[in-house]
Order: C-alpha cells, then structure tokens, then sequence
C-alpha cells in the first residue's frame, strides 16, 4: 500500500509541473511624454526582466521580435492588428505598453493582447520620482499584470496537506501491526 501512495503521489507532482508555459512576446514600450526612445527601449527590457523573473510566459526572444521590423504604427493603431500580429509570431500573448510623465508622475501602462485579438489585461502603475525610479514602476507593472494570470492554487495545498495527513493517519491509526518476523513464537499452553 505504502508504495501504491508513494507512487500516486510522485505522479500528482509530476503532472503538475509539466503544465506547459504560454507563449509571449513583449514589444517595445511606446514613449508619450518625457522620455527618450532610448530609455523607453530600458523601461521595456526592465519590464521583460521582471515579467520573466515570474516564470509563467515563455518569452519569446527580443530577436525574434525584432526579425519582423514591426512598423510601430501598425501594431499601436488596434486590438485586431496585434492579434494577427500574435498569430504571425506564433505567441499566444502579446505585451505592448507605453509610459509618459505628466509633472512629477510617471504613468506606465502594460495590456496583454490574446492571437484572437482580444483584450485580456490592462492594467496601470503610477510613480512619482526620479527616473532611476522606473525600475520599480516596471516591477510593480510586472507583478500586477502576471497577478491577472497566475491562478490561486490555496486548493491545492490544501488538498495536498489533507491527503497527506490522511495517508499519515492511515499507517497510524488503522493499518493492523506488521508481524515481527525475528520474534520466536508465543510458547504453547
């Protein structure tokens, strides 16, 4: 019985981490207001950095991306473009942001565009500060744009603390003692 469990639990473990990755592409932030074309180029890969660091999308390469020479019109203008554009790199998400600064606040906005072309996230962060700053906004981004993707699994550890306290209580409680094969034998009356 104890090796029937062992080994349903191995399989439970191992089917749960081979729970393919979606695949994603991150396009490079779009400038609105205070920011040079390069910065926004380090806000991006700031914000590919953070959003990799969660392990959820398999990212697809900055070079990859850069192979199609996406017109920056083309992609900023609609939901279906990117869907399309989602299909022709072979991704199930595409990340497109923008960031400006309106007085002291900079505004960064991240949305997740499925190859259907739909909508899935948008989501906006907020900094006040200077710019070496944008480094958190990006992390901040990241976290609440992942936090729309990444299921609550408090079921899981529950049921997999239950069963395990199950099987415990099971060998504990209610399995009869194995025979001590070494023992001599009770003498006869």
């Amino acid at each position: 019985m104890f090796k029937i469990t062992l080994f349903v639990f191995i399989l439970f473990g191992y089917c749960i981490g081979q729970v393919e990755k979606p695949k994603a592409a991150i396009l490079d932030f779009e400038v609105k207001v205070g920011l040079e074309k390069d910065e926004a180029r380090q806000v991006t890969l700031q914000f590919q950095s953070a959003i990799s660091s969660y392990d959820y999308f398999s990212l697809l390469s900055r070079m990859d991306v850069e192979k199609l020479r996406i017109d920056e019109e083309m992609f900023s203008k609609s939901a279906d473009t990117l869907g399309i554009l989602a299909k022709n790199l072979k991704v199930k998400y595409l990340i497109i942001g923008s960031i400006g600064k309106l007085g002291d606040l900079y505004i960064a906005t991240a949305k997740v565009v499925d190859d259907e072309s739909k909508i899935v996230v948008s989501k906006t962060e907020n900094y006040s500060g200077r710019k070496e700053g944008l480094a958190e906004l990006m992390e901040d981004l990241a976290k609440s744009v992942i936090g729309e993707f990444v299921p609550d699994r408090t079921w899981l550890y529950v049921s997999g603390g239950l069963v395990s306290v199950a099987v415990a209580a099971y060998y504990v409680f209610w399995q009869p003692p194995l025979p001590d094969k070494n023992l001599p034998e009770p003498p006869k009356p």
